[in-house]
């Protein structure tokens, strides 16, 4: 039989999934019902955080497909993070007022829970988020189109104020190992879902045709935005079966349909940021496993150069690899315009378009980004957001070094592993392309980052002094010292 923790995990993610399905039952959903799912959300939420958070996890993807009642329109994977807010509020207010918990009870659960969201990574998290939040504030404030300061408003809650709850809330509530384990994997079964939405939106007439290519786009509206999505969650199950040497013919399986659904898309920057797993992946694979990688690679390559043609190798007219350059160009014109400040959240689209697209570039006068993570966050929000992008990438950068460095050291964490294998491959496809300012892409980022970087909790932190102090042979200056 199941443990009580797994059968209660199990029953309350059954009723997260049925209270999401039943608003997707209806065009436009009633308010009773979408009353009813977040009432059965928050239940949830109560009970089970680390069910609710898992959910918002997985239904990342969807933020395309959004619900609506009346003039409402909410994106699953927000409905979900308020659920767990909410949840979370009501689990707090429930428990200080239990009768049987002492005062200093309370006091202990206070200091447990201020140690696990002032982690280095949490301060470092709410300080970045909310200086980009006023600073995005602030900067529409001087913004004369409504229409823009909308778009801008809807980009700062997207962005910056949803991935700090997001973040507070995995630092709060995601407790144990089992929780951690539960919340990535359901990220990553979010990503196989959409993988097999993808393959069989394809194979039944569906997807996008671009330069003469049917490409597959799935439940987003371009197949660009499926690669970028999508290859994270491929990324991290790949890195995680390598580094734990996982042998599950069915899993690896599964991954294989993530990568067959992200090949589908034909993203070169999604092709870009694999091969960066790829490369940093080495050091787990055997030497039968790089050279069957290799030719698989070479045998894709070769075979979607014949099918594919032009979009493959980037010569085709408006997938030309160099619009990204004349892009890039005119991002650059904008900083030297706006060096300090910039333009504000989401405001690209309303500068470039009448002001700064190069005339080469007229078949892209529509594009809402720069294609680089650096140039897009200085001109969406300043200097300050540049620094904070190349600050995080360089972060990335020297992780994964430390990573590759230990290989097969076996003192490694293998979801920490691969969620830093896979911010490293998203950051190389954010330096060619979208990396961080639509819903999805951020809040994927913030929690891969919150799995590779946010485990110093207060439970792991005793946990690993209780360890040192029952090793042999210490002695009590050297436990002081370890203390």
């Amino acid at each position: 039989m199941m443990p009580d923790s797994v059968r209660a995990m199990t029953l309350a993610t059954a009723l997260g999934v049925l209270a999401i399905g039943s608003i997707y039952v209806y065009e436009t959903a009633p308010l009773s019902v979408v009353a009813f799912a977040l009432a059965a959300l928050v239940v949830v939420a109560a009970w089970q955080p680390a069910v609710a958070l898992g959910l918002t996890a997985a239904a990342l993807p969807l933020y395309h497909q959004p619900f609506q009642t009346g003039e409402t329109v909410l994106a699953p994977s927000e409905l979900l993070l308020a659920a767990a807010a909410i949840g979370t509020v009501l689990r707090i207010a429930v428990t200080t007022a239990r009768p049987d918990l002492a005062v200093t009870g309370n006091q202990r659960r206070a200091q447990d829970v201020f140690d696990r969201l002032a982690t280095r990574f949490g301060v470092a998290t709410f300080a970045g988020l909310s200086i980009l939040t006023l600073i995005g504030l602030t900067l529409l404030a001087g913004v004369e189109d409504p229409d823009a300061r909308s778009a801008g408003l809807r980009e700062v809650r997207w962005t910056f104020v949803e991935p700090l709850l997001l973040v507070a809330l995995l630092l709060w509530q995601v407790r144990t190992p089992r929780h951690r384990a539960f919340v990535l994997g359901a990220f990553a079964a979010g990503g196989l879902f959409v993988a097999v939405w993808s393959l069989a939106d394809a194979a039944t007439g569906g997807g996008v045709s671009v330069g003469g290519v049917v490409r597959a786009s799935g439940p987003f509206p371009h197949p660009n935005a499926l690669g970028l999505y999508l290859l994270r969650p491929v990324a991290f199950g790949a890195a995680f079966l390598l580094v734990s040497r996982s042998r599950s013919r069915v899993a690896w399986l599964l991954c294989g349909v993530g990568a067959a659904a992200l090949v589908g898309s034909l993203s070169r920057s999604a092709a870009l940021g694999l091969l960066v797993a790829a490369l940093l992946l080495l050091p787990w694979m055997t030497r039968r496993m790089r050279m069957f990688g290799a030719l698989a690679a070479a045998a894709l390559s070769l075979a979607l150069i014949v099918v594919a043609g032009d979009r493959a190798i980037g010569a085709s007219g408006t997938d030309s690899l160099a619009l990204r350059t004349d892009i890039w160009r005119s991002g650059l014109a904008m900083i030297r315009d706006r060096p300090v400040s910039g333009y504000g959240p989401d405001q690209f689209l309303y500068v470039y378009t009448p002001r700064y697209v190069d005339p080469v570039a007229w078949a892209e006068r529509f594009t809402s980004h720069a294609h680089n993570i650096v140039i897009d966050s200085w001109v969406r929000v300043g200097i300050i957001g540049a620094v904070l992008a190349v600050l995080a990438l360089a972060r990335v950068a020297r992780s994964a070094g430390i990573v590759v460095g230990q290989g097969e050291s076996g003192r490694i964490d293998p979801l920490a592993t691969a969620a830093i294998v896979t911010l490293a491959a998203a950051g190389a496809q954010a330096l060619v392309d979208n990396g961080y300012f639509v819903h999805d892409l951020a809040m994927s980022a913030w929690l891969l980052a919150w799995a590779a970087f946010g485990r110093s909790t207060a439970s792991q932190r005793r946990g690993a002094l209780l360890h040192e102090r029952n090793r042999d042979g210490r002695s009590g200056s050297r436990r002081l010292a370890s203390l």
